[in-house]
């Protein structure tokens, strides 16, 4: 998306321009909403970081000022990005295997309110991944755990192991929040380094037709 973005306005404004349903939040607030951080201002020292916007579309705490309802702030990392990505993609291919398999033949207001097929169904960060066949080795992934196999190259996914800004962000969070972030929000990244970049990549969630 070009032109002046992240919108001024706060949070309201972005989910606006995005037209979603759900709330959408930078970097800063998303982690001050749902997890208890007494070092932000250490955090945000880092350009760019405050560009980052997340819209957590499930499995995130009752959205509350307490912070006996916040998670724990643990940015440890034990995972190289490129393991842990690969990792998220095989959840989210198995995720959405078992979301159809559950739902196929039930109309759409079957569902529950936590389970939106346009939430829960496609994620851009697995396109082009699929349940292996035991019929075939075709796109075996060598990081990629078993049974998951890549039939289209995916170019999202590259950005997500190998971009400074996913590097960066991986380091200063660490490992179970961005996998967090990954599994269960849709989050867009600054697509350029340069100060003045106003497009944005989607990098996990269901697709944004915008």
């Amino acid at each position: 998306r070009k032109g002046g973005w992240p919108p001024h306005g706060g949070p309201s404004r972005i989910q606006k321009a995005l037209g979603l349903s759900i709330p959408c939040f930078v970097l800063s607030e998303y982690l001050q909403q749902f997890y208890d951080v007494s070092n932000m201002d250490t955090l945000f020292n880092s350009e760019h970081m405050d560009k980052i916007v997340i819209a957590p579309f499930q499995n995130h705490p009752t959205t509350s000022s307490s912070t006996e309802h916040r998670w724990k702030f643990t940015p440890s990392i034990s995972e190289p990005l490129e393991s842990l990505i690969d990792g998220v993609i095989a959840a989210l291919v198995n995720r959405s295997q078992r979301y159809i398999h559950k739902n196929t033949g039930r109309s759409p207001s079957s569902s529950s309110s936590n389970e939106n097929p346009s939430l829960l169904s496609i994620n851009v960060l697995a396109l082009g991944y699929q349940i292996a066949s035991q019929k075939s080795n075709r796109g075996y992934c060598c990081n990629m755990p078993p049974g998951i196999t890549c039939y289209s190259p995916n170019t999202i996914a590259l950005f997500a192991k190998t971009s400074p800004i996913m590097i960066r962000l991986h380091a200063i969070v660490g490992d179970s929040v961005l996998r967090q972030i990954l599994l269960n929000s849709i989050l867009l990244l600054p697509a350029s380094a340069h100060h003045c970049c106003s497009n944005y990549v989607q990098l996990c969630g269901p697709p944004l037709h915008h």
